[in-house]
């Protein structure tokens, strides 16, 4: 498979109502097409169009250690929601595209709707270093366990529990009770089952805003 488009990235807010305490949203959107060339009746490109979203909510504590540093850790909830669509083209001999892409009684299935929520528990921690003024570095890891879920397909085997893994590491500034954090973090979902092992990674910059008081 390879990636034919892509668009997306991370997105959050802070709020901490003093300096040890306050609530965090974050999550990400992505849109992106999966194309594989298959011979099925023929010479034929699959294309999966998938949208992927993830939100997390959670209570955030921040403790000073002195020096600058600073331990943060946050509980909460996660929903994760994924739709798939998936269409045929007809190909020539030379790999490019025929024409209009194939009707379903031609190719059988050749258009399919997909989907699935999922909701679990959410934690991260992260240490933190204030470098001056405004500016300030942190790294960070986060782990998704989305229990259950809900799916469209009765077909597919359940994919829960999935787990979520994500690393990075992001710069901050704050000016005031406003800020910005600009940072960059890799992700990973598995799922391991008796017939059934899925894993999906990437990775990408992301941006925040920041209410800090």
């Amino acid at each position: 498979s390879s990636v034919g488009f892509n668009l997306g990235g991370n997105f959050g807010w802070d709020q901490m109502f003093n300096q040890y305490v306050g609530i965090s949203l974050g999550g990400h959107a992505m849109s992106y097409t999966l194309e594989d060339a298959e011979a099925v009746s023929g010479s034929v490109r699959i294309r999966h169009k998938r949208g992927d979203y993830e939100g997390n909510l959670g209570v955030r504590g921040r403790l000073p250690l002195g020096s600058g540093l600073e331990l943060f850790a946050q509980p909460g909830i996660a929903l994760r929601m994924v739709t798939v669509d998936t269409t045929a083209q007809p190909l020539d001999a030379d790999g490019a595209d025929k024409g209009d892409a194939l009707a379903a009684d031609t190719l059988g299935e050749s258009y399919l709707t997909s989907g699935w929520l999922g909701y679990g528990a959410n934690f991260q921690l992260g240490v933190g270093y204030h470098v001056f003024g405004p500016l300030s570095l942190a790294g960070l890891g986060e782990v998704n366990y989305l229990l259950a879920g809900s799916m469209n397909q009765a077909s597919v085997a359940s994919i829960f529990p999935l787990l979520g893994i994500r690393a990075g590491a992001e710069a901050r500034l704050d000016f005031g009770f406003l800020g910005a954090t600009l940072g960059y973090n890799y992700t990973t979902y598995s799922h391991s089952a008796t017939n059934q092992n899925l894993s999906q990674s990437w990775t990408g910059p992301y941006a925040k805003l920041n209410i800090v008081y």
